[in-house]
């Protein structure tokens, strides 16, 4: 008897690595902080796409600078690398604290299953402002970007390519909300797939 529900756990437990495997092999390839999507740890109010008004109780609208737009552009990249050497003093210093712990995370599981995820060439296609808002001292500001990236994951002891596609360009859209207290520099606070 014991045997057989040896057997029965043995072969539960291949189906679901088959499963998991073919999931895996079959979602698109997302750069890491990508596989957060869904997490908006700062964001207050309603959802980012509610459109520009900055509406609600204590909410009002910010106005951005094309400064406020090449820093958002050059966080995606930074983030997006950092997130690939997995460095999290990088990223400490671009996002907020509760992104670095899902980066750090998500890290920690790459590692026990000993993947490196790579990311690299990434690209602003295109961003488009959602919202632009001010709670308190706090702004906020939501953006739509489609982006090209090199996205995969490698062994982490042989460095053999066991993911994804290292000489191909994939593309992600996401939301990405950046808040900063007025005056400071913006940091990412949230990552949403669109």
């Amino acid at each position: 008897m014991i045997g057989l529900l040896l057997q029965l756990a043995l072969v539960f437990l291949v189906a679901r690595l088959i499963w998991t495997w073919w999931q895996r092999r079959n979602a698109p390839a997302y750069a890491g902080p990508s596989l957060l999507r869904g997490f908006a740890p700062d964001q207050p109010g309603p959802g980012p796409m509610s459109g520009g008004s900055g509406g609600g109780s204590g909410r009002s609208p910010v106005t951005l600078e094309k400064a406020d737009f090449d820093g958002f552009e050059s966080l995606l990249g930074e983030i997006q690398t950092a997130y690939g050497a997995e460095d999290l003093g990088a990223l400490r210093a671009r996002a907020t604290p509760e992104m670095v712990s899902y980066f750090a995370d998500d890290l920690a599981g790459n590692a026990s299953r000993g993947v490196v995820n790579r990311v690299s060439d990434v690209k602003l296609l295109q961003g488009d402002l959602s919202e632009a808002w001010r709670e308190g001292d706090v702004e906020y500001a939501t953006v739509a970007m489609r982006y090209a990236l090199k996205d995969f994951y490698v062994d982490r002891t042989s460095g053999r390519v066991v993911e994804g596609d290292d000489a191909h360009t994939g593309e992600a859209t996401e939301l990405w909300t950046f808040r900063r207290d007025r005056g400071g520099h913006w940091l990412l606070s949230a990552i949403q797939q669109t």
